[in-house]
């Protein structure tokens, strides 16, 4: 089992590189700290995107 920080999950949520590594972890039923899922909400949000819509994402894509 993977733990993810907040780097990799945001990869896999923008289609950065490693995207397809992540995307395995979480199929792989990987886990994120509670600090690192702040972050990577924190993070979308400075990016402009609605951080209720990266957890949705998470949710639709079947990892929450």
């Amino acid at each position: 089992m993977a733990v993810l920080d907040a780097s990799a999950l945001l990869a896999y949520l923008f289609d950065e590189p490693g995207a397809m590594v992540v995307q395995q972890a979480l199929a792989d039923c990987a886990a994120i700290t509670a600090a690192n899922w702040a972050e990577t909400l924190s993070k979308a949000s400075d990016y402009g995107h609605d951080p209720g819509r990266v957890a949705d994402r998470m949710i639709a894509d079947g990892f929450i």
